[in-house]
């Protein structure tokens, strides 16, 4: 299944955005840390989206911290389904996401933490991309970024693949992006890492975690 990008939809007024960020998680998180430093690094028409995604992103995955949410098994066809939707409208008009995962496969959730994790997770590979080609993802010009979603059982449990060939990701300075997905994945019981060497993040939930 191939998801391209048709609109984006942003805030036309960019301290509204901020307002709607503040309003939603803790000034001293290493998230809004980590994404006040990009923040600061990019033009205004970056700056809003970003602050559209970050408020989208929180909102998707509910903050789990102080408003608790049972746990379910999930079908992960449909949990991917709704990430990928959540991840469009901020990827990048040149990216390409691709997925192939066991769509009945059980996954846990809590709320839509699973899909604010992935949803990030993509956005965050389309933009190393972009940024790796020295190209903004706003650019018409800029080269399609290709964002593949796997997923695969095995002995040992579930694990979720997010790559993009081409993306530079670092591990010694990681984003906002990735340090949200990292809370949620500890919150959902699953483990996430990087193998920067093929452009891949890898959330894998073990089959004795509870």
């Amino acid at each position: 299944m191939t998801f391209m990008r048709s609109t984006q939809n942003l805030f036309s007024d960019s301290a509204a955005a901020d307002d709607a960020a503040a309003d939603r998680i803790d000034p001293a998180s290493p998230v809004w840390i980590r994404f006040l430093d990009e923040f600061r690094n990019n033009p205004m028409g970056r700056k809003v989206r970003g602050l559209t995604e970050l408020v989208a992103l929180v909102d998707a995955s509910n903050d789990l911290s102080t408003d608790p949410v049972e746990s379910i098994v999930a079908p992960l066809g449909g949990v991917v389904d709704r990430a990928v939707r959540l991840a469009v409208p901020v990827s990048g008009r040149r990216t390409a996401i691709v997925v192939n995962v066991p769509k009945a496969a059980g996954v846990r959730n809590r709320g839509t933490a699973l899909e604010g994790l992935l949803a990030a997770l993509i956005v965050d590979l389309a933009t190393a991309h972009a940024a790796a080609t020295d190209v903004s993802a706003e650019c018409d010009l800029a080269g399609t970024s290709l964002v593949r979603v796997d997923a695969e059982l095995d002995r040992r449990g579930l694990a979720i693949e997010v790559s993009c060939d081409g993306a530079r990701l670092d591990t010694s300075s990681p984003s906002w992006r990735f340090s949200l997905a990292g809370q949620l994945a500890a919150q959902l019981g699953a483990t996430l890492t990087i193998a920067p060497e093929v452009s891949t993040y890898v959330l894998r939930f073990a089959l004795t975690s509870s």
